[in-house]
């Protein structure tokens, strides 16, 4: 899946324009940020193409373990799905709205005003309203768990191995 985060975007289109101010070419890098891109597209086409009206999202944050949500791809495809009139929950077990704060808490909520009605705050909550699951970061072993006794049909954008029978993982 994409990446994302405080660092490694901010980082990138940093370094980019001091190459371009010098004059430099550097392909590896001029193309970092595109293939991101494109990656974060692909993944939304394959969560577009899911048929279900509920659709539940585990992960949140740019990464597991962190309540860092600036510049999270998982961000970017919840603003889409949204926008296409997608019904989604959401539960990251470290993200608490009430806990977040400074950039972190003002970045989310001007990308996604009302993430407070999305977010739950158990597994059980997106798992038993869910009609099909996205995973978009790495869970612990006790959600992977839970999601595979709950054989919800899954999309699993992070090759964590909970992809449904028959549904092909989204290689990155």
């Amino acid at each position: 899946f994409a990446f994302g985060g405080s660092c490694l975007p901010k980082d990138l289109r940093a370094l980019n324009y001091r190459a371009k101010r010098l004059d430099l070419d550097l392909p590896l890098l001029m193309n970092a940020m595109p293939s991101n891109d494109a990656q974060l597209k692909r993944a939304i086409h394959r969560v577009m193409d899911i048929k279900s009206d509920k659709i539940g999202v585990v992960g949140l944050a740019f990464k597991e373990d962190t309540d860092d949500l600036r510049e999270s791809p998982v961000v970017d495809l919840l603003e889409y799905l949204m926008g296409k009139g997608r019904n989604v929950r959401v539960y990251d077990p470290h993200i608490n709205l009430e806990k977040i704060y400074g950039s972190n808490k003002a970045y989310i909520l001007n990308a996604i005003p009302h993430i407070g009605r999305l977010l739950v705050n158990q597994p059980v909550d997106v798992l038993g309203w869910a009609e099909h699951l996205v995973i978009a970061q790495k869970p612990s072993a006790a959600i992977a768990a839970q999601v595979r006794e709950s054989n919800l049909p899954v999309i699993d954008l992070v090759g964590a191995g909970l992809d449904s029978a028959g549904v092909a993982s989204l290689k990155v």
